[in-house]
């Protein structure tokens, strides 16, 4: 199953700066998953919001700033505005982002129409479709966005080829939609569920050899919160549910291993560095489930962070200078 990567960019800019409400937030979001989904991530961005890493972030980058101007200015979008947030998606049809929105449809609108001639509107299902063509920059040019109301405060938000799928998913009766999806206990920051069997490739064959011990995976769930008095500290604790305890204790055993060498590969140049972080690593399984956390202080992540980010930096190919003749042209 492939992602995709580019519609994820609107999506994950809502995520990374803008939030979730409450858990009721998400619930509400939740009544509009449609059939066919086999993975859904949700984030807490309200909560979010309050973190100071959010804060640290937008003090510390005056070019996230800028990003974030230019992102309200391209998509008409009001970051703050959005509460909270669900994305869903399965197969090659179904896409879609839920926002749980503290605006109305027609204040909206009214900013939508500020694009000039990028806007327009028409009907399908019997609801009013706004379109937004983006302009070049972050998104291809000829690509057009769909935003409808499912209610007064849940948007959905997808590519116009995937709206008619995703409307089509809602008429199917609420007891039928996914049941392969977990939800977290408590009111995370941030959680993801996933369909595994449905959504590897490969699945219903038994013992696939290209899948490794994943194979019996049948179902993941992840979720994420902030820990620490200035909660700067993150805990990720993943949950898998497999065919038997066999396969859960085979995976718990194998996990380590897989995870190893992700950080062998990462922290290479800072061996020490990467010791911590495999020590931060749990593992165990109890029946057919198997169970996976990470717990970082605040100071690990601040270390993991400035050196992931020194990487980056390193392996980024410099532009090209502009030559001197031209630098000064209009």
């Amino acid at each position: 199953m492939r992602f995709p990567f580019r519609f994820l960019v609107p999506v994950l800019a809502v995520i990374l700066l803008a939030g979730t409400a409450a858990a009721a937030g998400v619930e509400e979001l939740l009544k509009f998953l449609p059939s066919g989904s086999e993975y859904v991530i949700a984030v807490d961005l309200d909560r979010f919001r309050t973190t100071s890493g959010y804060a640290k972030m937008l003090q510390d980058n005056a070019e996230l700033k800028e990003w974030i101007a230019q992102f309200e200015e391209q998509y008409q979008v009001r970051l703050k505005e959005c509460r909270s947030l669900l994305w869903a998606g399965g197969g090659k049809r179904v896409r879609g982002t839920l926002l749980e929105v503290a605006v109305s449809e027609q204040a909206l609108v009214k900013s939508l129409k500020a694009a000039g001639g990028r806007y327009s509107a028409g009907k399908l299902e019997g609801r009013t479709i706004h379109y937004l063509v983006p302009e070049n920059g972050l998104l291809k040019p000829e690509m057009r966005f769909a935003l409808c109301y499912l209610a007064p405060t849940v948007a959905l938000v997808t590519e116009d080829r995937y709206l008619g799928p995703f409307l089509a998913g809602l008429k199917a009766p609420g007891a039928s939609r996914p049941v392969q999806l977990e939800r977290p206990e408590g009111t995370p920051v941030a959680w993801a569920s996933f369909d595994v069997r449905s959504m590897l490739p490969g699945h219903g064959k038994k013992n696939n050899p290209l899948l490794g011990a994943f194979g019996n995976l049948r179902r993941a769930l992840v979720d994420l919160n902030f820990t620490g008095d200035d909660g700067r500290g993150i805990v990720l604790k993943a949950t898998g549910t497999c065919r038997d305890a066999n396969s859960a204790a085979l995976l718990g055993m194998t996990l380590p291993s897989y995870f190893g060498m992700g950080v062998a590969f990462l922290f290479a140049q800072d061996a020490q560095l990467g010791q911590q972080m495999l020590n931060a690593l749990h593992t165990g399984s109890d029946g057919n489930r198997v169970t996976a956390e990470l717990v970082l202080d605040a100071a690990l992540v601040e270390q993991a962070c400035g050196y992931l980010a020194g990487e980056i930096r390193s392996r980024i190919i410099p532009p090209d200078p502009v030559p001197p003749d031209l630098q000064n042209r209009r």
